[in-house]
């Protein structure tokens, strides 16, 4: 399987055969054209990008199930580790760098030295963070997972604020809560503005949110997906009412270069399950294709 567009299949007899066969098996959909697309310099050739996946040593499920799904799909990748953003020169090496969810003091911190050998201990460290902020500044895309989406919004000083981030203190029975719930949001954001991330997605789009991120954002930051009226689908939510009108979805272009960082309020391959909400990943990822 390939994230990389659509495929062109001439027609025949033994075409017709195959695609009636696989679209029954695997769903698809085929769609007749009279003229093969592209432009008048013939089809548009997209490779994927250099895409770096952050592994932290103190362990993570996320970075696991993001690895599954690119590996599933052929999407090709280099794995780091905390001494690889140390050590700076990320934008020579790589195109777009994904942070899986993460709590952002445990991105910057990681385990304490006491706890774990030298050489896994530490985190990103404030020299990994001001690699981060200098690969996108020079051109980079940076995408966030759920929880990572605070450390990006720190490092980089965004136009952004995780309206959800405070919600761990104060009384339990004032605390927003959804422990494991589908929301419906709509695409679009409150600008009305559209984006190469959300594109071939369906306007009105349920993600899967786990105690997750909502996000306010100022210019230039766009929503691209926001949370309707009564956006609980599925599951439980206390306070679900403080999600309305705030995006699901964020893309804040940072620097005169290119670079941008895509947060995602909620974990778009959650266990590899939310087969509806790979597409988002994909497209993020691809926008930094060559």
């Amino acid at each position: 399987m390939s994230i990389l567009g659509d495929d062109l299949v001439v027609r025949g007899p033994r075409a017709r055969a195959i695609l009636t066969e696989q679209t029954a098996r695997h769903g698809f959909t085929v769609t007749a054209v009279r003229t093969a697309p592209g432009s008048a310099q013939g089809p548009t050739r997209t490779r994927l990008p250099r895409i770096g996946l952050y592994q932290p040593w103190t362990g993570n499920i996320d970075e696991g199930w993001t690895r599954w799904l690119f590996e599933q799909y052929g999407i090709t990748y280099t794995t780091l580790h905390d001494g690889d953003f140390r050590k700076g020169g990320l934008r020579q090496r790589l195109d777009v760098i994904v942070l899986p969810d993460a709590d952002g003091s445990s991105i910057l911190r990681g385990v304490d030295s006491t706890r774990i050998p030298l050489q896994y201990a530490g985190g990103l460290g404030e020299s990994g963070a001001a690699a981060v902020a200098e690969f996108v500044r020079g051109g980079g895309t940076l995408v966030c997972l759920d929880g990572s989406s605070n450390f990006a919004i720190s490092a980089l000083n965004l136009p952004v604020v995780n309206v959800l981030a405070g919600e761990a203190s104060g009384p339990q029975v004032l605390r927003f809560y959804a422990p494991g719930s589908i929301f419906g949001t709509v695409l679009g954001g409150v600008e009305g503005s559209r984006s190469p991330v959300t594109l071939g997605v369906p306007d009105s789009l349920p993600v899967y949110f786990e105690n997750s991120a909502a996000f306010t954002v100022s210019a230039p930051a766009l929503g691209l997906a926001t949370y309707p009226e009564l956006p609980l689908r599925s599951g439980y939510a206390r306070y679900q009412e403080r999600l309305v009108g705030k995006a699901a979805l964020v893309e804040a272009p940072v620097g005169s270069r290119g670079g941008r960082v895509i947060l995602f309020g909620f974990r778009p391959q959650f266990r590899g399950q939310t087969h509806g909400t790979f597409k988002l990943l994909f497209n993020a990822v691809l926008l930094a294709a060559p």
